[in-house]
């Protein structure tokens, strides 16, 4: 950049242009200097794309004209310094100054087809070439007196370049990294022939965005952020986000597939993003834990092996995240359903819903409906967020309120591109067919009954919020219960004035006392939605199925006026029936245990009446009335119906249901059966696959047992025969001597005796 600023503050001096080309020519000497001339155009591309990106909107026609200019005598220098022939260097441009496209405009004539073509005659192509050749005199004389010093036309182009070459001084560096990103874009083959060729694999480029986050309380779920970032070319990018607390988890969402990107510990791994309709998601979730959480700046990083990284489509410090709470106690249901919202917008708002327990091991199943369709369904256990769920306000409102309020939330006076129109979250209704009423609800269920209570808990929670009193129980409405009102958030100011005064006198007459600070220690569940600050959810308890029954009932009565009446009259007698029925049992049954005590105290005096010859009184007399109903026995209970105290019809719906329960589970011990099959199969195989192994190796282990003692035994064989034939030879070599020196007696060797006969004193 210094060396092209020397060139333009020395046009019209072709000696130092020349100076000034060979000395960038031999700026890296690991170059082959016969390859300077190719490198200059795509130098010259690149400097024209630069100026065109950098200061494009302030380029004049005489600037444009400057710089082609400036190529050809830069172009033509080199030629004089390398002794080439300079014949029609200024009738064509060597780099020519690619202009921004504009619309065209085709002008046609009326009647005109495209099959009638006109015809050129001679003459017309004669007057073509003639206006071509002035044309091209006049651009020819019009460099010539550029390049000549003192020439009113080469001051108006010196002029030209150094006003464009003036806005660019500035940040030189950065501008040259761009021309050389252009270069080695355009030519790959270029960056071989720089010595710092190693380098370019080994640069990152990174960028950092910063943003600002409100209080978190203690134990709680937050959003940190979600951004829309749009990708200008394809890179590859690992992101990272710092904030003043541990454990974030940041998730990215392509919005065209609607698909995550795959995570390594919870952390992003690094993407190859590449350009798409609707951009990524960028979203940050964590949860405080003992200590709450100061607002604070939180930074995403982003390091990639591209200058162009993702953009963010609006201006982040200005933006927010909002959450609407609903916090309520479980209660336990015959479907397992464990809450019903109706969500309702006034524009077009793309949210993050979240739902958690308190119980962490619950297995539950997150539903989002749009009518009767089914937008989203997810399942977790403990904890379920579904990132990205756009709710569209209806047909005839979406012109009221489409999402345009980004105007009042930039704060800088910097235009935030993208942000006066949709979101990019948003798809254009234009594009995709739209419904033309909306009617969202969002649904959780618990699955496999993973959060049964059979302690009922809910009575103590009854206890503690209704009161006590006979004439309070009499007053309150028969309808209220603790989930048809949203508890409040426990305030620790708040909480200590109200345990220090008396909600009983602190209620007013024809009033409901205020209820008590939500308890923790009872099961609860949690639903947040998350948008974007400034926008307006709505969420309500989904009445539908109670507003049908209460509008079949005014349909009743419409058709049988004073029906309702009869019902209640009917239900009351029948209540008061029970009552007496329940009443008259209660009065039996102390009279049965007077009864049980006299029959035992009959029975222990019965010896002395025996005596006396008095009559005796046995309990077995006395028999205890029989019971109304057949008693099941506990083991058979389980295998009879109707035990519960809800009474179902078993209607053609309940049939159907039982029988594909039924089949259900033909079905699921099937697959077991033939499961365990396969697995014994497969073990058989294995073990015989094994025993074979077994014999191998045995046969194997024989063999080689075999060959060892054959070779000792032949070892043993040699060393007996070698001893065999030494033993011969001693002994022949001994026997001669044997034959010719026989072996003297001993002097010890006595006489024999004499016999009997000769013994001495006998003649």
């Amino acid at each position: 950049m210094k060396m092209v600023g020397e060139s333009v503050e020395n046009f019209g001096e072709p000696d130092e242009v020349s100076k000034t080309v060979q000395e960038i020519a031999c700026a890296d000497k690991d170059r082959d200097k016969d390859k300077v001339f190719p490198d200059i155009k795509v130098f010259f591309e690149s400097l024209y794309h630069m100026l065109e990106s950098t200061i494009g909107d302030q380029l004049t026609t005489q600037h444009r004209e400057a710089w082609t200019t400036f190529s050809t005598t830069v172009v033509r220098a080199y030629k004089m310094g390398r002794g080439e022939d300079l014949h029609g260097i200024f009738e064509t441009d060597p780099v020519p100054f690619t202009k921004r496209k504009e619309p065209e405009e085709v002008l046609e004539s009326a009647g005109e087809t495209e099959s009638e073509k006109k015809k050129f005659t001679d003459s017309d192509v004669s007057a073509a070439k003639t206006i071509q050749k002035h044309f091209r005199g006049h651009h020819v004389r019009k460099r010539t007196k550029a390049v000549q010093k003192g020439t009113k036309v080469n001051l108006s182009t010196k002029g030209a370049l150094q006003d464009s070459w003036g806005k660019l001084e500035g940040d030189q560096l950065q501008h040259g990294l761009k021309i050389l990103s252009r270069m080695f874009l355009s030519k790959p083959d270029l960056l071989d022939q720089y010595s710092f060729k190693e380098d370019k694999a080994k640069c990152a480029y990174y960028v950092d965005f910063h943003g600002n986050h409100t209080d978190v309380p203690a134990r709680n779920w937050f959003l940190l952020f979600r951004e829309v970032f749009t990708a200008p070319k394809e890179a590859l990018i690992s992101v990272n986000v710092t904030a003043g607390v541990s454990g974030l988890l940041l998730r990215i969402i392509d919005n065209d597939s609607g698909k995550e990107i795959p995570t390594i510990c919870n952390r992003p791994k690094p993407y190859r993003f590449t350009p798409n309709k609707l951009g990524y998601t960028f979203l940050c979730e964590g949860k405080t834990t003992e200590g709450a959480l100061p607002g604070g700046k939180y930074r995403l990083r982003m390091v990639g092996d591209s200058p162009d990284l993702l953009a963010p489509v609006r201006d982040i410090p200005s933006c927010g995240v909002e959450s609407n709470e609903i916090k309520e106690y479980y209660t336990p249901e015959r479907h397992n359903v464990i809450f019903r919202y109706s969500v309702n917008v006034l524009a077009d708002t793309p949210c993050t819903v979240q739902v958690s327990t308190s119980k962490s091991d619950v297995n539950f199943r997150v539903e989002i409906f749009d009518g009767d369709d089914l937008l989203f369904k997810d399942e977790g256990i403990g904890h379920i967020v579904i990132p990205c769920v756009t709710f569209y306000t209806d047909e005839d409102s979406s012109q009221k309120g489409r999402r345009t309020p980004q105007k009042t939330r930039a704060k800088s006076g910097t235009k935030s591109p993208g942000r006066t129109k949709a979101s990019p979250i948003v798809p254009d209704p234009d594009s995709a067919p739209r419904k033309k009423s909306h009617r969202y609800i969002v649904q959780a269920t618990v699955l496999r009954n993973t959060w049964d209570n059979n302690d009922s808990p809910w009575q103590s929670i009854l206890d503690q919020i209704l009161p006590k009193d006979v004439d309070a129980v009499s007053d309150r409405p028969t309808s209220g219960s603790i989930a048809e009102e949203k508890p409040s958030t426990p305030n620790k100011k708040r909480g200590a004035r109200e345990e220090k005064s008396d909600p009983k006198k602190a209620a007013k007459p024809g009033q409901k006392a205020p209820s008590p600070a939500f308890d923790e220690s009872k099961p609860y569940w949690v639903l947040r939605v998350c948008a974007d600050a400034g926008e307006e959810v709505m969420l309500r308890r989904d009445t539908q199925r109670e507003d049908e029954i209460k509008s079949i009932k005014a349909a009743w009565e419409e058709l049988q006026p004073g029906r309702a009446a009869k019902a209640k009259a009917l239900r009351e007698k029948y209540l008061a029936r029970k009552a007496e029925e329940k009443a008259k049992e209660k009065e039996e049954k102390p009279k049965e245990e007077s009864r049980l005590s006299i029959g035992e105290g009959a029975d222990a005096e019965a010896p002395k009446e025996d005596k006396s010859g008095a009559a005796a009184v046995s309990v077995s007399d006395i028999r205890p009335p029989s019971p109304k109903f057949y008693q099941i026995p506990p083991l058979f209970q389980p295998y009879v119906k109707g035990r519960d105290d809800d009474m179902l019809l078993f209607d053609d719906d309940e049939q159907v249901r039982h029988l594909d329960q039924h089949r259900t589970k033909v079905e699921e011990f099937h697959d077991e059966r033939k499961n365990v099959l396969n697995g014994r199969n497969e073990n058989r195989a294995q073990r015989n696959d094994m025993k074979e192994q077994l014999l191998l190796t045995a046969e194997n282990m024989q063999v080689e047992v075999d060959t060892l003692r054959d070779d000792v035994f032949a070892l043993r064989d040699t060393l007996r025969q070698k001893q065999l034939a030494e033993e011969a030879a001693r002994l022949a070599a001994m026997e001669p001597e044997q034959v010719t020196t026989p072996s003297p007696k001993p002097p010890s060797a006595k006489k024999p005796k004499s016999p009997k006969g000769g013994k001495k004193g006998k003649k």
